[in-house]
């Protein structure tokens, strides 16, 4: 089936453990049976966010779909993020703060099911992300690009503050771009919903 995930991000560092084999943080395990089957959120030392779902083959193959940010987060700045993976029109795509930032094609053939009796995770006990995640929300449906500007627009005047544009990704473009923009973090927070599932 499609889904939808979204939250505040306030992350305090991309930096992982010099020993660590993968460069990576985790900031969400939806699905986790590796290797038979996964979905992950990630965030590499760079800022930039990997949004990924794989499955073991029938021929016993990896086989994998998802996107990389064109942006980077910022350490220190609230940024909503939605994540969405939409098996209708074989795409999976990452909002940042209400508007489409990347998506990926999903193969024709693509067709994990993603069913795990493990429990979903935010965070990870193996390289968790460092910082905040606030306003959890998971949809069993693919949500479209209006739909994801108004959960932004929904609950953003809780983390507004100075605004100011991500630097984009290495890799991508040396300017900074105009939106979205990621907002400086209040103090104090004010408390809201830790998750909402809407299945």
């Amino acid at each position: 089936a499609s889904f939808t995930l979204a939250f505040w991000v306030l992350p305090a560092s991309f930096a992982v453990p010099a020993d660590a084999k993968l460069r990576i943080r985790r900031l969400v395990r939806l699905v986790d049976a590796w290797p038979e089957q996964s979905v992950f959120l990630e965030t590499r030392e760079s800022g930039v966010l990997a949004f990924s779902a794989g499955y073991r083959g029938k021929d016993g193959s990896q086989v994998s779909a998802g996107t990389f940010s064109r942006t980077a987060l910022r350490t220190n700045a609230w940024t909503h993020l939605a994540c969405v993976f939409d098996r209708g029109e074989r795409k999976a795509r990452i909002f940042l703060n209400g508007v489409l930032d990347a998506q990926g094609e999903l193969a024709a053939d693509f067709d994990g099911d993603f069913n795990s009796e493990k429990p979903s995770l935010i965070g990870s006990g193996w390289q968790g992300a460092s910082g905040c995640i606030d306003d959890f929300k998971l949809w069993k449906r693919a949500l479209n690009a209006s739909e994801i500007a108004a959960e932004h627009r929904a609950v953003k005047g809780k983390y507004e503050g100075s605004a100011s544009a991500p630097v984009a990704a290495s890799g991508a473009s040396a300017t900074r771009a105009p939106s979205p923009s990621p907002v400086e973090a209040p103090a104090p927070l004010r408390p809201g919903p830790a998750l909402t599932f809407y299945l």
